[in-house]
């Protein structure tokens, strides 16, 4: 069921530019867009819409770039929770979800091999972006040393 607040609210120029103004401009290297905002103990970004209304920021992205809310779940084809690159994002089941997680979890230099959890991960990107340092140098210094020094090899998916 959709909130009936969020309509309006993605109709609302104030609520759009508070959005758009919680998004680092420039994108990592992966393409990725930084979260600025808020996050969840998952690393997602949180945006609270109006007062008491609080979404995961790339719901809203979602339904503010395809003009639809969805009832099914937002993956991140990146696997970062905190991007908010709206080509990043597809709808899954939860079932879906889980089985991309299961699958890629292990691939090395994934997001999701990070030792630093995915909020610790979220939250040194998010410092880096708003402090002017190496964004890229956050994304992989929380990554096994072994994912630093082993290639990836194509096909093994």
């Amino acid at each position: 069921m959709t909130q009936p607040w969020l309509p309006p609210a993605l109709r609302n120029p104030n609520v759009i530019t508070r959005y758009h103004n919680l998004i680092h401009p420039t994108p990592t290297t992966t393409g990725c867009l930084v979260w600025l905002g808020a996050l969840s103990a998952q690393g997602s970004g949180r945006f609270w819409v109006e007062q008491g209304h609080v979404i995961i920021a790339h719901r809203f992205g979602y339904a503010l770039t395809h003009g639809t809310t969805t009832q099914l779940q937002i993956a991140h084809t990146c696997d970062e929770a905190w991007c908010q690159n709206p080509a990043h994002w597809e709808q899954a089941t939860p079932a879906q979800n889980t089985n991309d997680w299961i699958r890629r979890r292990d691939h090395l230099g994934n997001p999701l091999r990070d030792t630093r959890g995915a909020l610790g991960r979220a939250k040194a990107i998010r410092t880096a972006a708003r402090t002017g340092t190496d964004i890229n140098a956050a994304l992989h210094a929380g990554l096994p040393e072994l994912d630093l020094y082993q290639t990836h090899l194509p096909g093994l998916d």
